[in-house]
């Protein structure tokens, strides 16, 4: 039986248009006031390493490297008498891993899905409200799985 290795180095760009809003009624100090935590995403970038072994036609890799996302979070103002707003925007700088196959359909097609792990670190912000401030962090964790169809040159 014939093996065959690969390892070399990949690069993409892609968008991840995510917007998730969770809400806290604040109800240990104000019962009538909201707080409105909002996290909103528009691209990522990867530069990774990879490694793998063919299995006949298909080839099955582990992958991982550096990470950039760009993201906004932080809290979202609801009414004048309210919290004050605080979103700040920023690209976060992480890591990456994941894997996934990629099978040979001809000389020149091949498909491949893929699953990755991007961790571009946390943002923590302090709520005010007229009362004491209590602090709200925001994990920048993502999950992207994707489908690629592929034609080399060759």
């Amino acid at each position: 039986m014939w093996q065959k290795y690969l390892i070399g180095v990949e690069g993409d760009f892609g968008a991840l248009a995510l917007n998730h809003t969770l809400t806290d009624w604040n109800d240990v100090f104000l019962p009538a006031d909201l707080i409105l935590l909002s996290q909103k995403t528009s691209w990522y970038g990867t530069l990774r390493g990879r490694i793998g072994t063919t299995t006949g036609p298909a080839l099955l890799y582990l992958t991982g490297g550096a990470a950039w996302v760009r993201l906004q979070d932080g809290v979202v103002p609801t009414s004048p008498a309210s919290v004050p707003g605080s979103i700040t925007s920023k690209t976060g700088t992480g890591w990456t891993w994941g894997g996934g196959t990629e099978v040979a359909l001809d000389q020149h097609w091949s498909a491949k899905l893929e699953s990755l792990y991007v961790n571009s670190g946390t943002s923590n912000r302090g709520v005010f409200s007229p009362l004491p401030a209590f602090p709200a962090g925001f994990k920048e964790r993502f999950v992207i799985v994707r489908f690629g169809l592929n034609y080399a040159f060759n």
